[in-house]
């Protein structure tokens, strides 16, 4: 099963399956398997270059040029730690903030000169947090908010406030799980539900 196919700046594909990583290029036609055994479901090349991978087991940087993934997982004694294992979307903001949405831990930031995360988590008692901690899109905009699809809502986030503003089924959407945001030319945001 294919989850996402993505291309860098080199023109390589990067196709994440069910059973690892898998890299295609389209010059030579060779496609090359990576050394990870697990449910691969996004991967993104940041504005420095580094190729991260989010999967069922974790994060990863892998180095290209000698195949070694560095690896971040959730640690629940560590609180800067990854807030899960289970990754489920990459995405990188206009300041070059890497965003990882979690399959039940939320959204994280990821600090990289401190090497923490800071977690974004659903609190019930907080009307300003995530709706939902598992995460299945986040859209950075050209202004440095972000949408965030849950499996509970569509999310506006203000990193700068670290407020939520939540939109549901009972705002006019056709359900509350959001699987993909986009927005066109003329700044319509368009949702896959």
């Amino acid at each position: 099963f294919i989850f996402s196919i993505y291309q860098d700046r080199q023109g390589t594909f990067w196709i994440s399956t069910d059973v690892g990583l898998n890299q295609f290029d389209p010059e030579t036609g060779a496609f090359e398997s990576l050394p990870l055994s697990a449910l691969v479901l996004s991967t993104l090349e940041d504005q420095q270059g580094n190729f991260w991978i989010g999967s069922v087991i974790g994060l990863f940087l892998l180095d290209r040029e000698t195949g070694e993934l560095q690896t971040y997982l959730n640690d629940p004694s560590d609180p800067n730690s990854l807030s899960s294992s289970g990754v489920s979307i990459l995405r990188e903001d206009v300041q070059g903030h890497l965003w990882i949405g979690t399959m039940n831990g939320g959204l994280n930031r990821f600090d990289r000169q401190a090497e923490k995360f800071d977690r974004y988590q659903n609190d019930p008692e907080d009307a300003h947090s995530l709706s939902d901690n598992a995460v299945s899109s986040i859209y950075p905009t050209a202004t440095g908010k972000l949408w965030i699809g849950t499996l509970g809502g569509l999310n506006h986030f203000d990193p700068q406030t670290g407020q939520f503003q939540t939109f549901r089924e009972a705002d006019g959407l056709p359900n509350d799980t959001i699987y993909g945001i986009l927005e066109d030319g003329q700044g319509n945001l368009w949702l896959s539900t």
